[in-house]
C-alpha cells in the first residue's frame, strides 16, 4: 500500500514506538520521537509539545502506554492530524491475504493467544503472535502470514478506526485499570471495542457466562457461544470434557490441564472448529504444551503446605478465578498487595471463599486492602510492608494452613519490574524455605 503521510510524530518510544520507527525509516517518512526520557533516535526528539509544534505532523502513532484524554490528543484532532495507536498503524500494512484473531479480556488472553499460535503452528500454518503479548503489531511489516494472532489491551482497544479482525475473541470483563480509564464503564466499552468494523462473514465467540459480553449489543458478525457452566450453548463444558450441542469433542482431563485453563482452551478449540481443523491437531498441541508461568502454578509442598504462585493475577477478578481452582478443603493463606489500579477491595472481601482463613496485605495497597477486613471478620488480616517482608516472616501465618497462595490483586511496580519478576522472586523464596525445612528435618533424625 501507498503510505500517505509525509511527518510523523511518534509518541512513546518503548518497544511499539521503536517498532514503528523501524517502518518509518524503511518507508523514508520524516519523523520525531516525543518521549519523557533523552534518547537518541534516527529521527528528531522532543521532550513536550506545543500546539506549534503539533501542527507540524500529519500522523500521530501512539503508544499503548500513552492515554488518548490528553490535552495534545485534544489539540491534535482540532487541527485535522490523524491519531491512531500502534495497533492501528501496524494494520495499514497487514498483508490482505492474511487472517487476524484478535484475544482480549481482563484475564487469560495471553494464554489464548498462545495457545492459539501452537495450535496454528501445529497445523503447518504461517503464523505469529503480536500484541500485548509483547511483539508490537507492526512487526507484520513486510511479511506474509497465514494468521495474524493479536492479543489486545483495554489501552489498544481504546481508539480503533478501521482495525478490524476474522474472528474475535472477548473471554471476560471485569474491573481492572479503571486509573487509566477513569471508570468502569470506559474500560468496558474500550474491551467491547475489539468487535467494531467486523463484517458480517466474521466471527466472535461469545463467553455467554460473562453477563456484560452476553447483553453487548451491536456484534453485527457470526456467533459463536460457550459456557463452562450450562448445557445451553453451542458449546460447553461438562467435568471438564468439552461437548458440541450433546456431543462429547475433547476430554481436557486427559491433558492433565488444571481448570484455571478450561476457557482459554475452549476458545482455541472453537478456534480450530471454526477453522476446520482436524481435531488430531489440538490434541497434538496439548499433549506437548507447556503452560505459562505466573497463573495458578504449583511450585512445591513443604511441611504439608502447597504453594501457588499467582503473580500475573494483577486484579480481583483473576483472584476470584484462581481460588476457585484451588483443592477442596483446604485452608488458605492468601497474599495480597501491590501497587493498586483504584480497585475496590471491599465486596471481594465480603464474598472470600470461606477457604481462605488468612491475608496478609503488602505493598502500597496494603493500608486499602486491611481497611476492608470489616467486611468478612472470618478471616484473619495482618500487613506487611512489602513482599520481601511477608517472605522474611511466612513462619508467622503458617499455623494451621494447607495452602499459600500468592495471587496479588495488584499491579508489581511499587516493588519489582515485572509481574513475572513479582512471580520468580516468590518461586525463589518457597524452593530456598522448601530446602531449609528439609535440612531442619534431617538434622532433627
Amino acid at each position: 500500500m501507498e503510505f500517505q503521510y509525509k511527518n510523523v510524530l511518534i509518541w512513546g518510544y518503548g518497544i511499539s514506538g521503536r517498532s514503528v520507527e523501524k517502518v518509518l525509516i524503511d518507508l523514508g517518512v520524516d519523523y520525531t520521537v516525543l518521549d519523557e526520557g533523552n534518547k537518541v533516535t534516527g529521527g528528531g526528539f522532543i521532550g513536550k509539545l506545543t500546539k506549534k509544534i503539533i501542527s507540524r505532523f500529519d500522523l500521530i502513532v501512539l503508544s499503548p502506554g500513552i492515554n488518548y484524554h490528553r490535552k495534545e490528543i485534544e489539540w491534535a484532532n482540532k487541527l485535522g492530524i490523524d491519531v491512531v495507536s500502534e495497533i492501528e498503524f501496524g494494520y495499514m500494512f497487514l498483508n490482505p491475504k492474511s487472517k487476524v484473531i484478535a484475544v482480549s479480556g481482563t484475564n487469560g488472553k495471553t494464554t489464548t493467544v498462545n495457545l492459539i499460535y501452537n495450535l496454528l503452528k501445529t497445523a503447518g500454518k504461517k503464523v505469529c503472535e503480536v500484541g500485548n503479548i509483547g511483539k508490537p503489531f507492526s512487526e507484520i511489516y513486510k511479511k506474509n502470514y497465514d494468521y495474524v494472532v493479536l492479543e489486545l489491551s483495554s489501552f489498544q482497544l481504546e481508539e480503533l478506526k478501521h482495525f478490524r479482525a476474522d474472528i474475535s475473541i472477548l473471554l471476560n470483563i471485569a474491573p481492572d485499570h479503571i486509573d487509566r480509564h477513569g471508570s468502569y464503564e470506559n474500560y468496558i466499552k474500550s474491551k467491547l471495542n475489539i468487535f467494531k468494523n467486523q463484517q458480517k462473514n466474521d466471527y466472535a465467540i461469545i463467553n455467554e457466562d460473562d453477563e456484560i459480553i452476553r447483553n453487548c449489543k451491536g456484534i453485527n458478525t457470526k456467533k459463536i457461544t460457550y459456557s463452562l457452566q450450562s448445557n445451553k450453548y453451542k458449546y460447553w463444558l461438562n467435568n471438564g470434557c468439552i461437548y458440541k450441542n450433546k456431543k462429547p469433542l475433547l476430554d481436557l482431563n486427559e491433558f492433565n490441564i488444571s481448570p484455571v485453563f478450561y476457557q482459554d482452551v475452549m476458545c482455541t478449540f472453537i478456534v480450530s472448529e471454526i477453522l476446520d481443523f482436524e481435531v488430531v491437531y489440538i490434541r497434538n498441541m496439548l499433549s506437548n504444551y507447556m503452560f505459562l508461568s505466573h497463573r495458578c502454578e504449583f511450585v512445591t509442598k513443604s511441611n504439608n503446605i502447597e504453594y501457588y504462585n499467582d503473580s500475573k493475577a494483577t486484579n480481583i477478578h483473576a483472584v476470584q478465578h484462581c481460588l476457585k481452582c484451588m483443592p477442596n478443603g483446604k485452608s488458605v493463606l492468601l497474599l495480597l498487595g501491590g501497587l493498586n489500579k483504584d480497585l475496590d477491595f471491599k465486596d471481594f472481601v465480603a464474598n472470600m471463599p470461606d477457604s481462605v482463613v488468612r491475608v496478609v496485605a503488602f505493598g502500597k495497597a496494603r493500608r486499602k486492602i486491611y481497611k476492608a477486613k470489616k467486611y468478612n471478620k472470618n478471616i484473619y488480616f495482618a500487613t506487611e510492608k512489602s513482599l520481601h517482608n511477608v517472605m522474611a516472616n511466612i513462619d508467622d501465618y503458617l499455623d494451621g494452613i494447607d495452602i499459600v497462595l500468592l495471587s496479588p490483586a495488584c499491579a508489581s511496580f511499587d516493588e519489582f519490574k515485572s509481574y513475572e519478576d513479582r512471580g520468580d522472586y516468590f518461586k525463589k523464596e518457597v524452593l530456598l524455605k522448601r530446602d531449609r525445612d528439609e535440612k531442619a528435618k534431617v538434622k532433627e533424625g
